[in-house]
């Protein structure tokens, strides 16, 4: 299972290309077991709450939350397009950024477990993300180069 705790150097990783400013795409399972795909990229938020009304809110860290910015979703408070939501990160399935890919689907077999996710659903989520055509574009520049 994916925590910040027992695998602190894949959750740095995203949350530093969340933080570059790179777009992303997230894959992860929601609570009632249905799939969502995130694309989205840093987003800055100037809160109008006080610091002291801050205090006392829950630590995303001790709730093993990643908050992430879709550019898909619409606001429900203003009607704009993109709005923050939250992924646990137990439930990830997928994260990708250009070239750089992490498959969770080992680490967090279980939510694969409890949401009936077959072999044959992870292959058409990765082909939503076009996971399997930059593994095959690799591939093929792989014996590109190999021939010269």
């Amino acid at each position: 299972m994916l925590t910040y705790q027992a695998h602190p150097k894949e959750v740095q990783e995203m949350q530093n290309i969340i933080n570059s400013g790179k777009f992303f795409s997230i894959t992860f399972v929601k609570k009632d077991n249905t799939i969502r795909f995130v694309n989205g990229h840093k987003h800055v938020h100037v809160s109008t709450s006080s610091p002291e009304e801050n205090r006392g809110k829950f630590s995303r860290l001790d709730a093993n939350i990643l908050l992430i910015w879709d550019n898909n979703k619409t606001d429900y408070q203003t009607g704009e397009r993109g709005s923050y939501i939250s992924a646990k990160l137990e439930r990830i399935l997928y994260f990708k950024s250009g070239e750089f890919q992490l498959d969770l689907t080992g680490v967090n077999s279980e939510v694969l477990q409890s949401a009936n996710i077959t072999p044959e659903m992870l292959q058409q989520i990765q082909g939503k993300m076009k996971l399997q055509e930059m593994i095959g574009e690799e591939i093929n520049m792989f014996f590109k180069q190999d021939k010269f």
